[in-house]
């Protein structure tokens, strides 16, 4: 993969992978203008990236999407509602609800 890709890739990925908006889209001008500046320069990172190498990918993707989804996260998610309803249950049981 040349240099140029890895590093628009680099300059990308943390604002588009991050759970945290760096820049909140509530100020007026920064927040939209950081989506302005950064979504154009995926496409480039798409195009110097080599063509065998983006159908290798697509190819490994497409597997991943028709294997079985995994037993131990779904125990984890099922694991995490019935934690996130017992605390609920508990606020509510503490604020006098019931």
């Amino acid at each position: 993969m040349p240099l140029a890709a890895k590093l628009l890739a680099a300059a990308i990925a943390p604002d588009r992978f991050s759970p945290i908006n760096l820049i909140a889209e509530a100020i007026p001008v920064p927040g939209p203008l950081d989506e302005a500046i950064l979504l154009p320069l995926i496409l480039p990172t798409q195009r110097l990236t080599p063509p065998a190498l983006r159908e290798e990918l697509r190819s490994q993707a497409a597997e991943m999407a028709e294997r079985p989804g995994s037993r131990m996260g779904t125990a984890a998610m099922l694991w995490d509602v019935a934690a996130m309803l017992g605390v609920w249950r508990l606020a509510f049981a503490w604020a006098g609800g019931g």
